[in-house]
């Protein structure tokens, strides 16, 4: 329910999503903010809409169900949608159309689909139609045979829906057609991410066929911004590696709780890398005997999904992380379960993704 605390922070948390979007997509913000000024938002009964501008009122309003309901990523969405209204009643004239030209002109500025709606890609079974949704398809049924109790078949299941992924995307790149690219939240905006989730954040971007960005954001609950991890790339590759993303964390929780939790937070950090490296040493053992050829391709990356990506994201900086000494039996201990991990299709990470802004991700165990 929306009481009045809550209201006041998502109103700060709407208040600062707006700036930073004006900040960094305006180049010439600070000469236009006289003009392009900080609208009044309010949190409204709607029916329709998610989300409306209203040019008289110089406000933008949010649906009250919208806002309880969906992730803050959804949130933040809505907000770009309405600012591009805003930018065209200001600087572009009334346009013909709701969703015409100089509005889809303003969603280039912004980086937003002109598309009003949210979309939440499912891990399916229906029937494909292109020869890649075949690929994808035969990829869910071996996620989905994974969860044999016979080790070796659900290995070996793994492995080749793995080898798979790889093939699929070795299809787009020597197709070199126009793809269409997502960009989705990994975890929750937080104040500090632990070694742990940038190690898997990196393994996903390596293994799945995606690239990565820490981004800011606000955090409602805590009322003061934060970093959450984001990635880009086709649609499918985003589902996967979100899916993926999750289960991993899913199955470290698991592990932890159920053997190790009484050694502390700080070995949990050093148990969840050990983890993250047995699966990945798992992973490229079984990638060794792929073609010289597929293993250049692969490695080459999508210099469509870069440009996509300088679109997105014009002004980027780099970051080293700092090292520091790991608890040798705890990793050992994460490095064996890693190891002995399995990927296996179970419930859809996108099952959790109607949560609302104060709630957690939701993840269930594998």
């Amino acid at each position: 329910q929306l009481n009045e605390e809550l209201e006041r922070r998502l109103i700060a948390g709407l208040q600062w999503e707006w700036r930073m979007a004006a900040s960094y997509y305006l180049d010439s913000f600070k000469g236009i903010s006289t003009s392009f000024r900080l609208p009044t938002f309010a949190i409204r009964q709607m029916t329709t809409y998610s989300g409306t501008w209203n040019s008289q009122r110089y406000e933008i309003a949010l649906s009250r169900e919208f806002i309880l309901t969906h992730k803050w990523e959804d949130v933040v969405q809505v907000l770009r949608h309405e600012m591009a209204h805003q930018y065209v009643t200001v600087f572009l004239g009334e346009d013909e159309r709701p969703h015409g030209p100089l509005f889809q002109q303003a969603c280039r500025i912004f980086r937003i689909s002109p598309k009003a709606s949210i979309a939440a890609t499912a891990m399916s079974d229906d029937e494909p139609h292109s020869s890649q949704d075949r690929i994808i398809g035969k990829v869910h049924k071996l996620l989905a045979l994974a969860q044999s109790s016979n080790k070796n078949e659900a290995e070996t299941a793994m492995l080749k829906a793995q080898s798979l992924i790889q093939y699929y995307n070795l299809e787009l790149l020597e197709s070199d057609e126009q793809r269409h690219y997502c960009s989705r939240w990994l975890g929750e905006v937080s104040l500090r991410h632990q070694r742990d989730e940038y190690a898997l954040f990196r393994f996903i971007t390596q293994f799945y066929f995606v690239r990565g960005i820490t981004i800011r954001s606000f955090m409602v609950n805590r009322n003061r911004a934060g970093t959450v991890f984001e990635i880009s790339g086709t649609e499918t590759n985003v589902e996967l590696a979100h899916y993926v993303y999750d289960f991993i964390q899913n199955y470290i929780t698991y592990c932890w709780e159920r053997e190790h939790k009484e050694k502390g937070k700080r070995h949990r950090v050093d148990f969840a890398l050990g983890v993250i490296e047995g699966f990945k040493d798992k992973l490229e053992a079984g990638n060794r005997d792929q073609s010289a050829t597929t293993a250049a391709l692969v490695r080459c990356g999508d210099p469509q999904l870069v440009d996509y990506m300088n679109y997105r994201y014009p002004r980027r900086t780099t970051r080293r992380r700092g090292q520091r000494q790991v608890n040798h039996e705890a990793h050992q201990a994460g490095y064996q379960k890693g190891q002995a991990m399995v990927i296996h299709k179970g419930v859809s990470s996108d099952s959790n993704r109607r949560r609302g802004v104060i709630g957690t991700s939701g993840r269930l165990l594998p």
